[in-house]
């Protein structure tokens, strides 16, 4: 689309309206430097001083596979996924907390809320239940075969929400 091409190449940050206001703001967090330079843009942007903010971060950890698996191992790999999520929890826990401490400090109304799975479908509902208006995310730039490979949480957000879709390319 040519919302996703502007997102993909712009060198300021993109917003998307679908929204004439903006009353509640979902901020996407994984730590990473885009995320951070959204988390700035919320905490540095007077538009957003009187609005509340949920930072959502996502630990998506893929859950294995049973088909393929020897039976004897089904245990093993089961027990290795569970420890796998449990500690993606407490790090992606750890990033919105620390986001939202951050926000915080900027004098901004900031909660956090962590979510398990699919990181772009969690924003989209989270954004849903919580309804935002707006989702502001980072975004990482990648273009061609690696964003085919890796995908864009970015780019699914912006295609999947109903909400305006705010997004700051590293």
């Amino acid at each position: 689309s040519v919302s996703g091409e502007v997102v993909e190449h712009a060198p300021c940050p993109v917003l998307v309206a679908r929204k004439s206001a903006i009353s509640r703001v979902v901020v996407g967090a994984d730590g990473s430097p885009s995320s951070l330079l959204a988390e700035t843009l919320v905490a540095e942007w007077p538009i957003f001083g009187d609005m509340p903010i949920r930072v959502v971060s996502v630990a998506d950890v893929i859950a294995p596979w049973h088909t393929g698996i020897a039976p004897t191992m089904v245990a093993q790999v089961t027990k290795a996924y569970s420890k796998d999520l449990a500690d993606a929890k407490v790090a992606h826990q750890a990033i919105a907390d620390e986001a939202v401490d951050r926000l915080r400090t900027a004098g901004r109304d900031a909660t956090a809320e962590l979510r398990t799975g699919d990181a772009a479908s969690e924003v989209i509902a989270a954004a849903v239940e919580w309804k935002a208006d707006l989702v502001v995310l980072g975004s990482r730039g990648q273009t061609g075969l690696k964003r085919i490979l890796l995908g864009s949480v970015a780019r699914n957000v912006l295609h999947g929400s109903a909400a305006s879709v705010l997004v700051v390319r590293n």
